[in-house]
């Protein structure tokens, strides 16, 4: 029986933190395509009380810049996702790691 709830609680884990991580940048892909004026965005991940949340950080032409957030992300644990080593890196120094880069 151990062995069993233990390949479910993988296989939910596994799909949540993929689910999230695609949603995230589903979310700012839609950010992105919404701007105008826009120089360049960053989809990014940020450490928070350990969770992550989606922000999008963006640069627009005449230099204003802003950041967005989804009022209804609760975060994922952060010891509950699987992250590439670039990314652990990139999380250790700022707190948090682009997901995705955009041009404009």
């Amino acid at each position: 029986m151990g062995i069993i709830s233990e390949l479910f609680r993988l296989v939910s884990l596994w799909a949540s933190e993929t689910d999230y991580l695609y949603q995230a940048e589903k979310w700012s892909d839609g950010i992105w395509n919404k701007m105008k004026d826009a120089y360049c965005g960053d989809g990014l991940l940020l450490e928070k009380d350990e969770k992550l949340y989606k922000r999008f950080r963006v640069t627009l032409n005449d230099g204003a810049t802003g950041v967005f957030f989804d009022e209804d992300d609760f975060g994922i644990p952060t010891k509950d996702i699987k992250l590439k080593s670039y990314q652990e890196r990139e999380l250790k120094r700022n707190s948090y790691f682009i997901l995705k880069h955009y041009n404009g």
